[in-house]
């Protein structure tokens, strides 16, 4: 798994942001060129996966871990900071991520007071249309207007499609799983006439037939995820419009006198929505978007002018979706994954790289001149803890060297916990030991690197706590301080 940065979550919100934005904008632009219809289901619900996609792409590349077969040696944590400043004061306690930023925790709050809320919102009236559904009851021969409503409902019956009726004040919606069910309102069945109630019935059966409802539900819960992403909602708003029209057009067959009837029967619907305001709302019909009105009427009325994409342009659709999540995913991976020179990763357990050297271990100096201005667990007037390495006297720019073969596993400005170390490189020699080495000036390794005893790191400095120039060096053994003198020749 790949170590993540601290505003981790809040790189992938913006890049969900800004990734869905791109594709309601492409979206749209396309549909304008190429006349397309309005009722294109498969065309906005591909956008809309365009838009969603690489977010969960992205972070599954991320957080998934991924196996690892080769005989790969795991090296060892990063040695916790644990140096002093020259003040006394402790300039870092333990080795891991950097603390979340104010604006991210802030963000990261807001966020899942955000999601509390809707989710709390959206299990309510799930129970609520459940309880609907439970209470219906079956709808009598006898109590349908007409021949043309009975008949409908008998072959949907053949078919394992339940037709129920409720007292409660709703708009017409169908449930597509465990069972299938349309639910009318009593209302709609005692005011509506044969023909129209059949076309109302026609198109709830086809939301079935479409799977919309099932569809409709994983769309839901992925928008509650991305609750604040405007621009996923417009896009489920586009594919659920296009759900709509589509079953309006299934409804109508080609039956061009019947299109007023199921025109007025919409305008009907949408008083009888306007009659029950504030009460629940189960069906994609109670629209309170005045242009999304229109297309409805527009579309049941007239017909569909747009063009549909065909093979050729789905083919084109899929190869642009296809290039499209790998950018978008890439992209959006590369962001939020940390790079060496801006934080060390942090291997635990399965983080692994090139093998260390696997031969005894021969540390050699770091600096051609060897001069210790301040020794192991020393004490002094500045100094009031014992200090966890040794410093050497260099001048900035001195050339610095491993003191061992081994594998870079740090090279960053900013050190986990250890802000005053300055610029640090840490080498995992293999067998437990590792060398850190503070304060440079610039490191001339990566991360991954390997190294050789002499081999040129970095260059010594003065970064970080210090009161002067010097390059502070710490060994460890399995994760234990040791008198770095003790080892060096």
């Amino acid at each position: 798994m790949t170590a993540v940065p601290e505003n981790f979550w809040l790189i992938h919100g913006l890049a969900s942001l800004a990734g869905s934005a791109l594709m309601w904008g492409m979206g749209l632009a396309f549909e304008r060129a190429f006349r397309l219809s309005a009722a294109a289901k498969g065309y906005w619900l591909a956008i809309w996966l365009m838009a969603v996609i690489p977010t969960f792409l992205a972070l599954a590349l991320q957080l998934v871990p991924m196996p690892n077969t080769s005989p790969i040696q795991a090296l060892l944590p990063l040695p916790a900071a644990m140096d002093l400043g020259v003040d006394g004061a402790a300039i870092g306690t333990a080795a891991g991520p950097l603390p979340a930023s104010s604006w991210s925790t802030l963000f990261g709050l807001i966020y899942l007071a955000g999601l509390v809320g809707l989710a709390s919102k959206a299990i309510i009236e799930t129970f609520q249309v459940r309880r609907i559904v439970r209470q219906a009851l079956p709808i009598d021969a006898e109590a349908w207007p007409g021949p043309f409503a009975c008949q409908e409902a008998r072959r949907l019956n053949a078919q394992g499609i339940e037709l129920r009726m409720t007292r409660c004040s709703i708009t017409p919606f169908a449930v597509g799983s465990p069972a299938r069910i349309i639910i009318l309102p009593q209302d709609a069945v005692t005011l509506f006439d044969d023909r129209t109630l059949r076309l109302i019935i026609r198109h709830e059966a086809a939301h079935i037939a479409q799977r919309d409802p099932q569809r409709a539900a994983i769309m839901a819960v992925i928008g509650l995820i991305f609750w604040f992403n405007p621009f996923l909602r417009w896009l489920q708003a586009r594919v659920q419009m296009a759900a709509e029209l589509r079953c309006d057009y299934l409804a109508l067959g080609d039956d061009r006198a019947a299109r007023p009837i199921l025109a007025r029967a919409y305008i009907e619907t949408l008083k009888m929505d306007a009659a029950r305001r504030g009460q629940l709302s189960v069906t994609a019909l109670a629209h309170h978007d005045l242009t999304g009105h229109k297309v409805r009427l527009r579309h049941m009325l007239h017909g569909d002018p747009g063009r549909s994409l065909g093979r050729h342009g789905r083919l084109v659709l899929s190869f642009i979706a296809l290039v499209a999540v790998t950018a978008t995913a890439s992209v959006q991976f590369a962001a939020a994954t940390p790079r060496p020179d801006s934080e060390p990763s942090t291997p635990e357990g399965g983080a692994q790289t090139t093998a260390a050297p696997s031969g005894p271990i021969r540390m050699t100096s770091p600096l051609a001149a060897q001069r210790v201005t301040s020794h192991f667990h020393e004490v002094s007037d500045f100094r009031s803890q014992p200090h966890r390495g040794t410093d050497f006297g260099a001048a900035v720019g001195t050339r610095v060297a491993a003191v061992a073969d081994g594998v870079v596993t740090a090279a960053t400005d900013h050190y986990a916990g250890g802000e005053g170390y300055g610029t640090v490189i840490v080498v995992d020699h293999g067998q437990g030991w590792q060398s850190l080495y503070a304060h440079l000036d610039q490191a001339t390794v990566q991360v991954g690197q390997r190294v050789s005893a002499g081999d040129q790191i970095a260059r010594s400095g003065a970064s970080g706590k210090v009161s002067g120039p010097h390059l502070h060096l710490e060994v460890l053994k399995d994760g234990q301080r040791l008198d770095p003198e003790s080892v060096l020749p």
